[in-house]
């Protein structure tokens, strides 16, 4: 507080009444303040600014003559922080209705147009940069965010002519309905300040490298629009389609644009190999099976989660094809509860009244008491770790390829210690087959990164 009375500074919070003026007074802004002591506490004091300068916008909309409220000034204002007078003087003053200075050509009839937007439409429709509720058409929702798009890609555009450098990031994702979708990304340097702008999401025709390179090449034309030489970078998720030398995406890319080097992902690289070695041999295929069957089960039921959780505290998560590390947190849940899971299993096996979930229960109860299926997570289990370290180590913003050649060896001499001291199994099939996982991990690794 400061000095005293009812009108000292910081008594209460000015109210709009209090800045109402005649016409011909001096407005808020330009008046001059009667000394007051000065604070000793400095945060009182911008308090007391910061309170000042807002009351001073509130006040400035205050006069009748304005008949609405700029979206700049709207901006200064903190209009929570406002008494309910306030934010009902605010409201009155209306929707901001700024000077658009927009067109776009288009053709109707083989004869060229130019579509504008013209003020008067604020007069013929409320709903134009206001709040007031409207039932607007699908079609109509659809318009607007394609002229944004527009608009958008626009800027994207612009932006791009004058930046020296261009680089393409794509990926796909399945969405809920099972249909995969395609998102591009381009990333560039202007002004010394990094920019990275979604592009949209795109749905190719097939899944092939054909598909996704034309959707790609149609997409980069529209939005570099002849400054294709700026293009020196190209990177996806590395899966086989994406990064193959002669037919695949990266080589139709480079076809056109011949400065777009393809720069492969490291982590996702790792995916493709442990993939490829969980699938290499078919005890190995029926193990990652059976795996996957496991959380399944219980994520169909929440009578089984209950159950699940009196015998364990923690969950089981699903697996992923394409995310290693979820692979190995599943892994090592039922390496680490494998015997509260088969307690939990018997349960469920002896209390349930449904056929199915019996016949689900006993299934997966006699693998998990199975010496192969025993014998395969003992092995995964020893190499998931090993995975999960050299994943999170390429995910690392400070690594490099010195870096990348350390990690790489000590990978590999681990899971050729592992080849040689858990491999050992009087089944000469099984043995055979996990010292071909752990070749395989080795030499595809090898072959990946060093050549």
């Amino acid at each position: 507080m400061i000095g005293g009375g009812k009108n000292r500074v910081g008594a209460g919070r000015p109210t709009l009444n209090s800045f109402k003026y005649v016409k011909g007074d001096i407005p808020f802004s330009s008046q001059v303040m009667p000394r007051r002591k000065a604070p000793h506490n400095i945060r009182v004091c911008v308090k007391i600014n910061q309170s000042l300068e807002i009351n001073s916008v509130v006040a400035s909309l205050h006069p009748q003559e304005i008949s609405f409220v700029t979206v700049s000034e709207l901006q200064q204002l903190k209009f929570s922080q406002l008494s309910l007078h306030e934010k009902v003087t605010v409201k009155k003053r209306g929707r901001s209705t700024p000077d658009i200075q927009i067109s776009q050509p288009g053709i109707s009839n083989n004869k060229k147009y130019i579509r504008s937007f013209n003020s008067e439409w604020y007069q013929r429709k409320n709903w134009l940069c206001g709040c007031e509720t409207l039932l607007v058409s699908k079609t109509i929702q659809n318009e607007i965010l394609d002229c944004l798009l527009q608009i958008y890609h626009e800027e994207i555009r612009t932006e791009i002519r004058k930046a020296s450098f261009v680089a393409v990031m794509a990926d796909d994702t399945t969405d809920v309905s099972e249909h995969t979708q395609m998102v591009l990304v381009l990333r560039y340097v202007l002004n010394g300040e990094i920019f990275e702008r979604f592009l949209g999401f795109f749905i190719p025709e097939n899944q092939t490298a054909d598909g996704i390179s034309k959707h790609i090449l149609e997409q980069l034309d529209i939005i570099l629009q002849g400054n294709g030489q700026k293009l020196i970078a190209q990177t996806f998720d590395g899966a086989y389609v994406m990064k193959g030398k002669k037919a695949r995406v990266q080589a139709k890319i480079k076809a056109v644009y011949s400065n777009a080097h393809f720069i492969h992902c490291y982590a996702h690289q790792l995916n493709l190999i442990m993939r490829n070695a969980a699938s290499i041999t078919r005890n190995a295929r029926i193990f990652f099976s059976n795996i996957l069957a496991i959380p399944t089960f219980f994520s169909r039921s929440p009578q089984r989660v209950s159950i699940l959780k009196k015998h364990m505290d923690i969950s089981i998560p699903r697996p992923s094809s394409t995310r290693w590390n979820f692979n190995i947190r599943t892994i090592n849940r039922v390496h680490e509860h494998l015997q509260p899971l088969k307690n939990c299993l018997t349960e469920i096996q002896s209390t349930s009244n449904t056929d199915q979930t019996i016949a689900e229960a006993t299934g997966i109860l006699e693998y998990l008491n199975d010496d192969n299926f025993k014998f395969w997570l003992e092995l995964f289990h020893q190499i998931m770790p090993h995975v999960e370290i050299i994943y999170n180590q390429m995910q690392s913003r400070e690594i490099s390829v010195f870096k990348v050649n350390e990690y790489i060896a000590n990978f590999k001499t681990a899971i050729l210690e592992i080849n040689s001291k858990y491999c050992e199994n009087p089944s000469k099939t099984l043995m055979a087959e996990a010292k071909e996982v752990c070749d395989c991990i080795c030499v595809d690794i090898m072959d990946i990164f060093f050549h």
